[in-house]
């Protein structure tokens, strides 16, 4: 499970564009996906006879810690699957504000150290050894893994159908100018969402060119 690369100002999101344009040879618009980057901790759901089998870290990308025991500490998951008997499921789970800033004055009535934020609170929680049943954890699904699948959208959609909970609101953009205005759009909604975010995730949508672009050894490209 690789990390994501990341950029700050609009000049370096034409660079990658330009560069995926270049890698792909083509000068035609690039379509790609928006979806915001829950600040969360990245997880794999492993699915096996169509019940899920493990749910581990993304640790240093190869090597994570078995979570499984905490699974029902995740609200939102599917423990089953009848439409696909063996898969992998990535995504995030996180807190939602309001359940954080509710543990928090619930610790403070104990006197107990209170939690730094959201992104920390739902890794604690997962980790811990100690039973938290007072503690409501989500998932969002962003990649499915062995399934015949063409694009983002169709994942996405795919994950939809299968009970997971995906980034809201997602957007196709027909090229990088639409990615810029909806990344506008969206930031001015960042307040008001019920999750932590560290940004907007921005994928080129079709799976035909993955193989093309490859990777370097800690981001996709």
């Amino acid at each position: 499970m690789l990390s994501l690369d990341s950029v700050d100002n609009f000049e370096n999101l034409l660079k990658f564009d330009e560069r995926v344009k270049k890698i792909l040879k083509t000068e035609a618009e690039i379509e790609y996906i928006c979806e915001w980057k829950i600040d969360g901790l990245s997880v794999s759901l492993i699915y096996q006879n169509n019940h899920l089998a493990q749910i581990s870290t993304r640790g240093d990308g190869i090597v994570g810690e078995d979570i499984t025991f905490n699974q029902k500490l995740i609200k939102n998951i599917p423990f089953f699957l009848p439409e696909i008997a063996n898969c992998e499921v990535r995504g995030e789970v996180y807190m939602k504000k309001g359940e954080f800033e509710q543990l928090n004055e619930e610790l403070k009535k104990t006197d107990s150290r209170l939690l730094a934020n959201p992104r920390n609170a739902a890794a604690g929680s997962m980790r811990t050894l100690i039973p938290l049943q007072n503690r409501n954890l989500h998932f969002f699904a962003y990649q499915l893994i062995n399934n015949k699948l063409v694009s983002q959208l169709e994942c996405l959609k795919k994950l939809t159908k299968l009970g997971f909970m995906v980034s809201p609101p997602y957007q196709i953009c027909s090229n990088i100018q639409e990615v810029q205005n909806y990344i506008i759009q969206q930031e001015k909604l960042r307040e008001k969402l019920d999750f932590e975010s560290d940004g907007i995730v921005v994928k080129v949508n079709n799976y035909e060119f993955y193989e093309k672009l490859g990777k370097t050894s800690r981001f996709p490209r």
